[in-house]
C-alpha cells in the first residue's frame, strides 16, 4: 500500500491516472484526511531498462574521467 505522505494513512483511492511513457501517473485521494498527491508507478521491465541505461551512463562517466 502507498501511504498519505501528509497524515501515513495506508488506504487511498486513484482520481486519475495517465500514461506517461515508460511510467504511469496517478492522482491519489487520501481516504483518512482527503490529501491528494500523485505517484509513479514503473513496470518492472521499464524499471530494469531505466537500470541499464543508468549504469551505462555512469560506466562511461567513469571512462571519461579516469581513462
Amino acid at each position: 500500500m502507498i501511504e498519505c505522505p501528509i497524515c501515513k494513512h495506508k488506504k487511498s483511492r486513484v482520481e486519475v491516472t495517465r500514461e506517461r511513457g515508460e511510467h504511469y501517473e496517478r492522482y491519489r485521494v487520501c481516504s483518512n484526511c482527503g490529501a491528494g498527491f500523485t505517484t509513479r508507478e514503473f513496470s518492472s521491465h521499464s524499471l530494469k531498462r531505466l537500470l541499464a541505461e543508468a549504469q551505462e551512463q555512469a560506466l562511461d562517466l567513469g571512462v571519461k574521467l579516469f581513462g
